[in-house]
């Protein structure tokens, strides 16, 4: 398993937060599961994303996490 380095864990925080605080602001609550089972669902597909694509910005990151989440590729 290869680490990230500081820098590349810092963009993938940004990215899980800003997804996390989206989903949590544009969905209802009880669309959701417990905010623990989101933010598991959120770093499985952010990981699955930064090693598929090799997309290493905070922004973009979010915004493909948010696009898997509508189009119902990231489970609730």
């Amino acid at each position: 398993m290869t680490l990230l380095d500081p820098l590349d864990r810092e963009i993938f925080e940004r990215a899980l937060e800003a997804a996390h605080a989206a989903l949590k602001a544009n969905f209802p609550r009880d669309a959701l599961d417990s905010d623990e089972a989101l933010e598991n669902a959120l770093r499985r597909d952010l990981i699955e994303i930064a090693l598929t694509a090799g997309i290493s910005d905070a922004e973009t990151l979010c915004d493909l996490a948010l696009q898997a989440f509508e189009q119902g590729r990231l489970a609730p």
